[in-house]
């Protein structure tokens, strides 16, 4: 093997001994790179100036920092998305709204009744119908 290196550092082999001349630059490049390294560890002039200590407490987890912090960001979000639905929200719940919606004016009001065996809100019309009041736009 040590007979193998010696002529791979000669440039004895030839085709027939599996290295061909492009590998071998490659090694001999990489080999004064590692010959540069080891000589600049050497005379470096770098010293140790304090050795590393763990801290006494430890840095993370921080229970309290992280509830606050996690109880502010809900918040903040929960607001913002009350706020988002009511903004996206396109019900019309009284006659103002309708007004807004159609640019009409409102002719007209029916009263709510509150009618047994009716779940939803009813009114009773002109006629004495019974309406049921679920309606909505979206």
């Amino acid at each position: 093997m040590n007979e193998d290196i010696s002529r791979l550092m000669d440039g004895e082999l030839d085709d027939d001994g599996a290295v061909d001349q492009n590998r071998q630059d490659e090694y001999e490049r990489e080999l004064e790179d590692l010959a540069v390294s080891t000589e600049l560890a050497r005379s470096s002039s770098s010293s140790l100036i304090d050795a590393a200590t763990p801290p006494d407490t430890p840095f993370e987890p921080a229970p309290t920092r992280t509830a606050t912090l996690a109880l502010v960001v809900g918040l903040l979000i929960g607001v913002c998305a009350a706020f988002l639905v009511d903004y996206l929200d396109t019900t019309i719940r009284d006659d103002d709204d309708l007004q807004a919606a159609t640019g009409l004016p409102t002719l007209g009001l029916i009263p709510m009744a509150d009618l047994p065996g009716f779940s939803s809100p009813t009114a009773v019309g002109h006629t004495g119908e019974v309406v049921s009041m679920e309606i909505g736009v979206r």
